[in-house]
């Protein structure tokens, strides 16, 4: 039983540091894909915004 209960909590911590992570990443994501990165990178590249060419696409 010891060796069982040894497993599940290796098992225990390896999800807890998985989902630890799915976390963060997904918080890059989010700052990577934001609204300020993307104007300031289109204002550094002279690039200009046109509403006719945009969309919006939500999950």
């Amino acid at each position: 039983m010891t060796s069982s209960q040894n497993k599940l909590d290796s098992l225990t911590t390896q999800i807890t540091k998985t989902n630890t992570s799915n976390v963060n990443l997904r918080q890059e994501i989010s700052e990577l894909t934001s609204f300020d990165r993307f104007s300031s990178f289109a204002k550094k590249h002279n690039l200009k915004m046109s509403d006719n060419n945009v969309r919006n696409i939500s999950k």
